[in-house]
């Protein structure tokens, strides 16, 4: 055993979700399908820190895989950022106004409708939520995912019962949001907590940033943007490293110099296809040598992570595979995005 865990997660968080509670969003061990009340007792939680203090890789190397690769190529990795709060990471719903091409079911109620149309899943009573009984004394913080966090009644509906039980004047509310909309009933909410810290993805701008985020349309979530700046007393906007948008990343980037480079989070794409192994050696080195031009701290990370990046020709036929089976169930084509798509999918 050592004094220091593999990881503080599972001692001062937990990630809460329609489908279980874990250590951490990005967990991908089983998850405690108990009552939530019931989980900081729990001989699952109990195992899982045994396995941290014994640093028992047979286990955290499947469990922590993310975090471990993150490490490997230099990436944000949660297990390494300090922290001294309880937090509790919060998933209500999977209520969301759009269809991202990086996300799935449970996280998009419109992806969900979708899948059950096309027989992918079946239909299914919905599994919700429930905060309204736990003890939230020893927590200092409540990260809010979605799902669209604005969007959703029944999130609404949780967060009053923190705001009524008298916690939200003790702890700090951080949420993401896809920035589509300026919600005054949420923001009325979040105001009743005694901070507000805000994560707004964003991915490319333009025409590359609506293929991403089906539905949305940039020119109300760029005015969007500096609305919900001005409104949280901290803010990060994150961006995913993924080939579809940073194969133009040249193109896109300028918008985002604006921002304090420590406003800017770039984080891994997981779970579909797409990753930035997919771009081609003589392709990326192109967009390195258009990134070098702007002379930018941000444009310089970009190229520093793109540098660490091999090329992987399965991951390149995955994404193919992946991108064209969503073009043909949504009436998109990637090809009308740019014509870089045409050269790099034709490859395969």
């Amino acid at each position: 055993m050592k004094n220091i865990p593999f990881c503080l997660k599972p001692f001062n968080e937990l990630s809460y979700s329609t489908d279980g509670t874990r250590p951490c969003c990005i967990w991908e061990g089983e998850k405690f399908n108990g009552q939530i009340e019931e989980y900081n007792s729990s001989k699952y939680l109990k195992r899982i820190k045994k396995s941290m203090y014994s640093y028992d890789m047979n286990i955290l190397k499947n469990t922590c895989r993310n975090c471990i690769e993150n490490e490997k190529n230099r990436l944000y990795s949660p297990r390494l950022t300090p922290n001294n709060f309880k937090i509790f990471e919060y998933w209500p719903s999977n209520i969301c106004n759009l269809k991202c091409i990086m996300c799935n079911s449970s996280s998009s109620n419109l992806i969900e409708e979708e899948e059950i149309s096309l027989g992918i899943l079946k239909p299914h009573n919905k599994t919700l939520t429930d905060i309204t009984k736990f003890d939230f004394t020893d927590y200092n913080i409540i990260k809010i995912f979605g799902g669209e966090p604005t969007a959703s009644i029944h999130t609404f509906t949780q967060l009053k019962s923190i705001i009524d039980r008298g916690y939200a004047k003790n702890m700090k509310i951080a949420y993401t949001t896809n920035a589509t909309s300026y919600n005054k009933i949420w923001y009325n909410i979040a105001n009743q907590f005694v901070e507000r810290d805000v994560g707004i993805s964003v991915d490319g701008t333009g025409k590359v940033f609506e293929y991403i985020r089906q539905n949305a349309k940039w020119s109300a979530v760029e005015k969007n943007i500096f609305k919900i700046i001005e409104d949280a007393e901290d803010y990060k906007i994150s961006i995913v490293l993924q080939a579809t948008s940073f194969l133009l990343a040249d193109k896109w980037i300028d918008f985002f110099f604006q921002f304090p480079i420590k406003n800017i989070g770039l984080y891994q794409l997981y779970d579909v296809p797409g990753r930035l192994t997919a771009i081609p050696n003589d392709i990326k080195n192109t967009i390195v040598n258009r990134l070098e031009r702007k002379n930018n701290s941000l444009s310089n990370k970009v190229i520093d992570i793109l540098n660490n990046t091999t090329h992987d020709a399965e991951e390149l036929k995955k994404y193919k595979e992946y991108i064209l089976m969503l073009d043909a169930r949504r009436g998109t084509n990637i090809y009308n995005v740019d014509p870089i798509f045409q050269d790099i999918l034709t490859r395969v």
